[in-house]
């Protein structure tokens, strides 16, 4: 998956992330894809915190990309 999330960047300097992009909302603890029903999935991460973060999906393309 592939997500254009806005991080933490420094006010003075907008195109530079903060700590090179360590750090965050939190440290990333794992995450799953589950399915919702036929034509839904869920994507759900667990932070080191315990904050839990859920998306869904009902639009899904997928495609082979290049590594």
């Amino acid at each position: 998956m592939d997500y254009d999330i806005k991080r933490n960047v420094y006010g003075n300097k907008p195109n530079e992330i903060v700590f090179g992009g360590r750090r965050g909302l939190d440290e990333w603890g794992y995450d799953e894809i589950l399915p919702l029903s036929r034509r839904k999935l869920q994507h759900e991460f667990l932070l080191h915190s315990q904050t839990k973060i859920l998306i869904h999906y009902s639009d899904i393309n997928i495609r082979k990309i290049k590594a």
